[in-house]
């Protein structure tokens, strides 16, 4: 049998080398990849929404099927839906959030009622 070996990420710099601007670059670069993904998370869920394949996969509606896997408070999962529905016909926006310039708070309120 094959023995899984960890995984340990090398640190990226050594800690009593990092500057105060070093760990806000490490920061503000780990929030623009999470605006990334969460826009591709966001794409997804809207072809998931758009082909009406929830269904297939099991979950009566796309909100339950966000509840059900990518567990999500009811409320919550309501607005990813409503935003997910919405934000690949709303591109600046869309660029906005990815970017970090505004963010989810801001991203849910806005979505809904943007044209």
């Amino acid at each position: 049998m094959e023995e899984k070996r960890a995984v340990n990420p090398s640190p990226i710099t050594l800690l009593p080398e990092l500057s105060p601007e070093d760990v806000h670059k490490n920061i503000m670069r780990c929030h623009y990849l999470k605006g990334r993904v969460h826009r591709k998370l966001l794409h997804w869920l809207g072809v998931l929404i758009e082909r009406r394949f929830a269904g297939d996969l099991g979950s009566s509606s796309a909100v339950q099927y966000v509840l059900d896997n990518l567990k999500y408070e009811k409320s919550e999962a309501y607005r990813v839906v409503e935003v997910a529905t919405v934000i690949d016909k709303l591109p600046r926006l869309a660029e906005a959030f990815e970017k970090g310039e505004i963010s989810w708070c801001q991203l849910k309120m806005i979505a809904p009622v943007a044209r």
